[in-house]
């Protein structure tokens, strides 16, 4: 993905962009997110550093009063179209929300910026495969008219709105030099918005809206429920398929004579992959205490219980019993159990099913 940013940055030179300034305004029909975004001081003085153009254009700031900081995860047509609700309108909005509800949790970093065909934007970078998401959209949703390749994960910073100068060109340059390898800041979708947005989305028809799941944790790598067959459980290749989609998984491990086995009620088949455990990923339950203390001297996140009412995870999350819940930093362990439907305050859920099936 960095490479695909430099490319851009180095064939870009913006020019002003008038449609932002149209009243009425241009809209497109889009899905898109605003949610938890987390701020470094880098970001704080990127803002800072990109006043003296602030003449020139619009700075896309979290308020949004004049242009509002999102992230868009796809564009269903080009601009403009003509911000009418119709059925057909509506069929689609359904469909983007039960795609997500079938997805892994996203979540974004934003790591330097780059120059773009009317300003800059924030270089993004998620461990969910979102361009799966996009090419089921693109399966799903018949009449999409897309505007340019959808395959980055960016935010739109700056966009002129008068023609830019040489002097604006080589503070960019400067600009792009000097946050290239600086984190930002970061973002986890709490709403989800589908209707016509602007190009500043201060000024947007949101026809439907729901809110994202959390982080979302694969029960023994599991998303139908439960089976009968314990092969398909803990299965180190199902696991791995479920990690490179950008799922979260819990895993049963046991340590026996130095080496790994996954199994829940007991050690089952040989862990092959070492390095598993350390994925950022996965949540390791250790079965023994020799395992734990293997994971102890890994980069592991794992915790070991029986059946306390909740145990810290060495990454100082709380993982419940299930039934309990313990609020923003803490799993809601297998809520399909018990009554617990609303996860609005919880971090984590882990579950044998996907999203979903709470819908």
């Amino acid at each position: 993905m960095e490479n695909i940013y430099k490319a851009i940055n180095l064939k870009s030179k913006p020019v002003a962009q008038q449609a932002l300034l149209l009243e009425p305004p241009e809209y497109t029909t889009a899905i898109w997110s605003f949610g938890d975004w987390t701020i470094t001081n880098f970001f704080k003085n990127l803002i800072s550093d990109l006043q003296p153009l602030a003449d020139k254009g619009l700075i896309f700031d979290i308020s949004g009063t004049t242009a509002k900081l999102h992230w868009t995860l796809f564009q269903l047509n080009t601009f403009p179209v003509n911000p009418i609700v119709s059925n057909e309108i509506l069929e689609k909005g359904k469909i983007l929300k039960q795609i997500l509800k079938k997805s892994p949790h996203i979540s974004l970093d934003f790591k330097g910026i780059s120059k773009s065909r009317y300003g800059l934007f924030l270089c993004g970078y998620s461990k969910t495969d979102i361009n799966s998401i996009r090419n089921e959209i693109r399966r799903s949703i018949n009449g999409i008219v897309e505007p340019h390749p959808q395959d980055i994960y960016h935010s739109t910073l700056f966009r002129f709105t008068k023609e830019p100068s040489e002097e604006d060109y080589l503070l960019m340059d400067k600009l792009v030099e000097k946050y290239s390898d600086l984190s930002l800041l970061s973002l986890i979708p709490k709403v989800w918005e589908f209707g016509f947005g602007t190009w500043l989305q201060n000024k947007r028809t949101v026809i439907m809206s729901w809110n994202s799941h959390p982080r979302w944790i694969l029960h023994r790598g599991l998303s139908n429920g439960p089976v009968d067959n314990p092969l398909l459980e803990n299965n180190e290749m199902l696991l791995k398929e479920k990690i490179t989609q950008g799922w979260e998984v819990e895993i049963d491990i046991w340590k026996i004579d130095e080496k790994f086995y996954l199994g829940h009620d007991k050690p089952s088949t040989l862990l092959n992959d070492i390095s598993l455990l350390e994925s950022s990923n996965v949540w390791v339950h250790c079965k023994n205490i020799t395992a734990a203390i293997a994971c102890q001297n890994l980069q592991a996140n794992f915790f070991i219980h029986d059946t306390d009412i909740a145990v810290l995870t060495s990454k100082q999350w709380i993982w419940c019993y299930p039934g309990t819940t313990a609020e923003r930093k803490s799993v809601c362990v297998l809520p399909e159990r018990t009554t617990i439907k609303d996860f609005s305050d919880v971090g984590a859920v882990c579950s044998d099913y996907m999203p979903i099936f709470f819908e």
